[in-house]
C-alpha cells in the first residue's frame, strides 16, 4: 500500500525541480558516496522521495541542457557574433542580479549593441555590402534557447501540479541505496561534525543537576563514522571507526505546526544537561505545488513566475552543466575519509522564522526551562504537544 507523503516531504521534492543548488547538494551528499552517513529525518519528513525526485529532475534538466547546448552550437555556426552577443547579454544580466552596479549594465548594453549592429560591423571590417540574410537565423536561435528553458520549466510545473499535489503517494523503494537511506534516516546514532545535525540550530543549552530524563527516544551522538559492525552500514570498510565515544541523549520532540523544537537531555550521575534545537518550516519558495492551479496555461503561468531570473542562468550555464554531468569527478577507492553526515536535507530546505513563529519558539523554550527544574519530569510539559 502506497504511503502518502507529508507536506514537508512534498515541498522538498518540489525543491529538486525549482532549485539547482538544492538538487545538486542533495545528490552529492546522498548518492555519490555509498559509505556516506545519513542525517536523521526530523518529524514526519522522508528523505527517500526527495532523492528520487532529485534524480528525476537531474535527468530532465540534463535533456534541457543538451538541447540548449545544441542550439547554442548551431547558433555559433550560423551566426557566431550574434550568439556570442546574446551570451554576453545574459552574463551581464546575471551579474546585475547579484551586484546591481553600473558594470553589468555596461556589459548588457554592449551585448545588445553588438547583437543589433553585427552585420554593419562585419561589413565595415570586410568592406563588403551589408548582408542581413543571417539575422533571422541568429535571432531564431536566440529565441529558441529561451523557448527550450521555458518549456522545461513548464514541464517541471506539470510534475509539481500532478505528482506532488496534496495527498500524493510516495514512489516505491526499488533501489539498494534508497533502501539504505530509508533505514538509516531513522537510526538512533548520528555521526557528523555537527552533533545535532538534522534537528536545526542549537537555540539554548543549560546544565540541569539532578535531571530525570522522561520517556522518549534514546539517541547517540558522536563525531566520526559508523563502526564496521553497525547494522546501518552493511558494507562499511574495516578501517572505519568512531573517532570519539558516543554520548547518549534522551530526545523529546515538541512540534508546533511545521516548527520542530527538540530537547536533548542527558543525565550522568548528578550532572545533567539540556540542549534545545529549533528546526524552521520549509522555505516558501518550495511550496509552489500547492499554489499551481489546474489547466496547462495556468500551470505554465505559475511555473514561469517563480525564479524568473534563473531562466537566463539556465541558458548561460547549460554547456558547463552538461560537461560537469558527463565528466564526474572520480573517487580514489583506496582513500578513507570521514564518512559522517555533512548536511541535512531537511535543514537545507528550511526557511527563516517569521516574527510570530520566533515568538512561539521563545515561548516553548521558556516553558521548557521553567518546568525542567531539579526533580521535575518533562512529562508535565504540555503533553498534548509531545510526539
Amino acid at each position: 500500500m502506497a504511503t502518502i507523503m507529508s507536506n514537508t516531504t512534498r515541498y522538498l521534492c518540489a525543491a529538486g525541480y525549482l532549485d539547482t543548488r538544492f538538487r545538486e547538494a542533495v545528490l552529492r551528499e546522498l548518492t555519490r558516496d555509498p559509505y556516506r552517513g545519513v542525517a536523521p529525518s526530523a518529524g514526519d519528513f522522508d528523505v527517500v522521495p526527495v532523492v528520487r525526485h532529485c534524480l528525476r529532475a537531474r535527468r530532465l534538466m540534463a535533456y534541457r541542457d543538451l538541447l540548449v547546448s545544441l542550439v547554442i552550437a548551431a547558433g555559433m555556426v550560423l551566426d557566431f557574433w550574434r550568439m556570442v552577443s546574446w551570451l554576453v547579454v545574459l552574463g551581464g544580466f546575471v551579474w546585475f542580479r547579484h551586484s546591481r552596479r553600473g558594470g553589468p549594465v555596461v556589459v548588457m548594453t554592449l551585448g545588445v549593441l553588438l547583437m543589433v549592429k553585427v552585420p554593419w560591423l562585419e561589413a565595415l571590417v570586410s568592406g563588403q555590402p551589408v548582408d542581413l540574410g543571417t539575422m533571422p537565423v541568429g535571432m531564431s536561435a536566440i529565441a529558441l534557447t529561451l523557448v527550450v528553458v521555458a518549456g522545461f520549466r513548464v514541464r517541471s510545473g506539470v510534475i509539481l501540479a500532478k505528482r506532488l499535489r496534496a495527498g500524493a503517494a510516495a514512489p516505491p523503494v526499488d533501489d539498494p541505496r534508497l533502501d539504505y537511506l530509508a533505514r538509516a534516516q531513522h537510526g538512533n546514532l548520528t555521526l557528523s561534525k555537527r552533533a545535532f545535525i538534522g534537528w536545526g540550530e542549537v537555540r539554548e543549552t543549560w546544565p540541569a543537576p539532578g535531571l530525570e530524563p522522561p520517556e522518549g527516544t534514546d539517541v547517540f551522538v558522536a563525531p566520526g563514522v559508523l563502526e564496521p559492525t553497525s547494522p546501518l552500514l552493511d558494507h562499511a570498510r574495516p578501517v572505519i571507526t568512531v573517532t570519539e565515544g558516543a554520548r547518549c541523549y534522551r530526545r523529546v520532540v515538541l512540534q508546533d505546526d511545521e516548527i520542530i523544537v527538540t530537547a536533548f537531555l542527558r543525565a550522568d550521575g548528578r550532572y545533567g544537561e539540556v540542549v534545545v534545537t529549533v528546526l524552521p518550516p520549509v522555505a516558501d519558495d518550495y511550496r509552489l505545488a500547492d499554489l499551481l492551479p489546474r489547466g496547462l496555461v495556468k500551470i505554465a503561468r505559475g511555473a514561469l513566475s517563480v525564479r524568473r531570473e534563473e531562466l537566463a542562468v539556465d541558458v548561460l550555464l547549460a554547456p558547463l552543466r552538461l560537461v560537469r554531468l558527463l565528466a564526474p569527478k572520480a573517487r580514489r577507492p583506496d582513500v578513507a575519509h570521514d564518512y559522517g553526515a555533512r548536511l541535512s536535507v531537511r535543514e537545507l530546505g528550511a526557511g527563516p522564522l517569521t516574527c510570530l513563529q520566533e515568538l512561539d519558539v521563545q515561548r516553548q523554550v521558556t516553558q521548557l526551562r521553567e518546568r525542567l527544574q531539579p526533580r521535575t519530569r518533562l512529562t508535565q510539559i504540555i503533553p498534548e504537544k509531545i510526539h
